[in-house]
This record gives C-alpha cells, structure tokens and sequence, in this order.
C-alpha cells in the first residue's frame, strides 16, 4: 500500500502568525496614540479598522492552510480523502479501470489540472499545488497505480 499526503506550503507558522498580528498591533498603537496626542483623535477609528482587517484576512489565510488531502493506493483500489476544518469527503476507485489525467492549459500562467476517474465520474484534487508539483504527484501517482496493478 502506497500513501501520499498533500498539503498547501504555508511558510509562517502559528506562533509566527501571532507575533506578526503583536507587531501590527504594536505599530498601529504607535500611530494611533501618536495622531491622538496630535489632536487626531478621529483616526483611532480607522486604525481600529485597519487591524481587524489584518487579523481577518490572517484567520482567512490559516483556514486555507488547513485543508490537506491524502491517496491511499492499495492492490484494489485508490482512496482520495479531502480533508477541510470541518468537513471531510472521500471517493474510492477500483484500480484496475482509475484514469489519472493532467490536463495542461494552454496558457502557461494558468494552473494545471489533476483529474483522478473511472466510469464517468470524475474529481480534481491537489489544486493548491504549483504546476511543477502536480506533474510531479501525477507522475508518482502514475507509477504506484501501475506498481499496485502488477502485485495485484
């Protein structure tokens, strides 16, 4: 059995993430206590403003990160698990009928595919990778399916 686990590059960890929102928290402080000794007091709000919306696209970004999928490829079948925050789906394939299919687009700017199907019914996944590491999984993929089919 031949697993792979799929995860988004997120470079900046939970404690980093923390210390950035501090730092941001610090530095509008500054300013706003800065405008208010000016008589400035108006910009307080704005500041305020400011930082809520530092910390909420911050909260949006750690949700993104969350998501992971994982294949589990065995002699009989190919296991897609998708995993989010608070919801989980899964698909099975039988392997001997699986298709992998890497659809390229024809503007290179534009981010590849990965198709996993069988019988019609089709699933994308690893859309959070770069196109360099979806042809990669693609070819790893390719070469453990074919790998299970022959000690099948």
């Amino acid at each position: 059995m031949r697993e792979f686990s799929i995860k988004p590059n997120h470079s900046l960890s939970r404690d980093g993430t923390m210390k950035v929102i501090w730092v941001t928290v610090l530095v509008l402080g500054l300013f706003a206590l800065r405008f208010a000794m000016m008589g400035f007091w108006l910009v307080i709000p704005f500041l305020v403003i400011d930082f809520l919306a530092v910390a909420v696209a911050f909260y949006s970004i750690r949700k993104k990160c969350s998501v992971y999928e994982s294949v589990k490829i065995d002699s009989q079948q190919l296991q897609i698990f998708h995993h989010e925050a608070k919801r989980s789906k899964s698909w099975a394939f039988d392997l001997h009928w699986v298709k992998l299919d890497l659809q390229q687009h024809e503007h290179p700017w534009q981010p590849s595919r990965l198709l996993v199907g069988s019988h019609g019914k089709w699933i994308e996944f690893a859309g959070f990778l770069t196109n360099e590491e979806r042809a990669s999984l693609s070819l790893e993929l390719k070469h453990a399916i074919n790998e299970q089919r022959h000690h099948a």
